[in-house]
């Protein structure tokens, strides 16, 4: 045993480069098959979390908002830009048949804030009558006005928080703050009731407050910009109108009522939406697939050609071994250990590095791709992490294991001969 491991231990370091090359393949094989199992893993449960968390089935904008070149995000924030339309058409929409529940949101701002490094939307909504930010919250309690109230914070599941109440400020997952914090919008402070979970989407770069709270930022602030929703909010304008229809109903027919009957707005419904936001996602997942597979194939055909090219430099070294005593099994395990600790070392190296990245690989295939990529759970990580481990390790020996074989089997005369 202890001869094995020094034959083993000195053939590795007696090969520099050929040791090298054996753990960098190794680590881009576990590295690039982590990288690719999260990725995909996060992009679809992007498309899972879409659908779960759309909440409106139709989504109502005045017309004027029709300018705006993409409305794939604002389906899901209701942020429409400077746009209003009359608040009694909620009234006049949830009178036809098929509309289940109605929630109006009202455009703030879209404002510069030390809470994110992106520019922050801000939002009015109603919480009594909300369906669409609720599921996204994660960690809130019941808001009290900022005034003078406090607010406390504690943990809940999704779509179970109770954040929805009067007071209530939710803010998305890259504002800094949580609930229980003062923070100052547009000079006014607001006690924060409620986090959302990350989506991905400009979602996490969002603040919604209710209704009342919308009026006294406003009415507060010395903001120029927010001087005409003043009059915006008295006179009960809103910038879009969610809606959900009663189960089981077509939203076609609601969608082409309000088309028909309500002037100057136009009602659009999620699966125009999403549709290219789904198909971006599907593509994404594919290119990240095929990627990822490429790469897995030609590092494992290296390390398949690095190790045929070893045993063929190496064939006068083990034909003497045979000749001194050495079973074909001997020479079998030294091959074989040889790739199994050089295969270990590669993939764990990888997948440390690759673990270390993620945040930032993550964060630069959603710019690159133009889709939302969450980073995954730690559950999810751990067993992507063992699991590119286990499956590199797997690759590296069955490159060892062809190697190891081939030579247990070479007969020794020919190469004795070259001596």
């Amino acid at each position: 045993m202890k001869e094995r491991a020094y034959l083993v231990r000195r053939s590795i370091t007696g090969h520099p480069v050929r040791s090298i090359a054996m753990v960098l393949l190794c680590a881009v094989m576990s590295g690039s098959l982590l990288a690719g199992m999260i990725l995909v893993s996060c992009v679809q449960d992007g498309l899972s979390v879409m659908r779960r968390r759309l909440g409106a089935d139709v989504m109502v904008v005045p017309y004027a908002a029709l300018s705006k070149k993409n409305f794939d995000n604002e389906f899901l924030l209701g942020n429409t830009g400077a746009f209003y339309m009359p608040g009694e058409n909620a009234g006049k929409i949830s009178e036809i048949e098929g509309v289940g529940s109605v929630s109006a949101q009202f455009f703030l701002a879209d404002i510069d804030s030390e809470l994110s490094g992106s520019a922050v939307h801000l939002m009015g909504y109603d919480p009594e009558s909300d369906f669409c930010v609720e599921p996204w919250i994660i960690d809130g309690s019941s808001g009290t006005d900022a005034a003078g109230a406090d607010a406390g914070a504690s943990d809940t599941d999704i779509g179970g928080a109770g954040s929805a109440a009067s007071g209530s400020v939710v803010a998305g997952s890259e504002i800094k703050a949580r609930p229980g914090d003062t923070v100052t919008l547009c000079g006014v402070p607001v006690i924060v009731t409620g986090k959302m979970a990350e989506t991905g989407t400009d979602y996490d770069t969002s603040i919604y407050v209710d209704m009342a709270t919308a009026g006294r930022i406003v009415s507060q602030s010395d903001d120029d910009s927010l001087s005409a929703c003043a009059q915006m909010l008295e006179d009960g304008a809103v910038s879009v109108i969610l809606i959900a229809v009663v189960d089981g109903y077509d939203p076609e027919p609601v969608l082409n009522s309000i088309n028909i009957h309500i002037k100057k707005v136009r009602a659009v419904s999620s699966k125009e939406m999403v549709t290219g936001e789904v198909s971006s996602m599907r593509g994404a997942s594919l290119i990240i697939t095929v990627i990822t597979a490429v790469i897995w194939c030609a590092a494992m055909a290296s390390v398949f050609v690095i190790s045929q090219l070893a045993v063929s430099q190496r064939r006068k070294e083990f034909a003497l071994m045979r000749v001194m005593g050495a079973s074909r099994r001997r020479l079998f395990s030294i091959v074989l250990s040889e790739g199994a600790i050089l295969s270990a070392a590669g993939s764990a190296a990888g997948t440390a590095v690759m673990g270390a990245a993620l945040p930032l690989v993550c964060h630069m295939t959603g710019a690159a791709l133009d889709i939302p990529v969450s980073l995954p759970g730690t559950g999810a990580a751990v067993l992507g992490f063992f699991l590119a481990l286990a499956v590199s390790v797997a690759g590296g020996l069955a490159g060892s294991l062809a190697a190891a074989s081939r030579i247990s089997h070479m007969d020794p005369a020919p190469a004795l001969r070259e001596i």
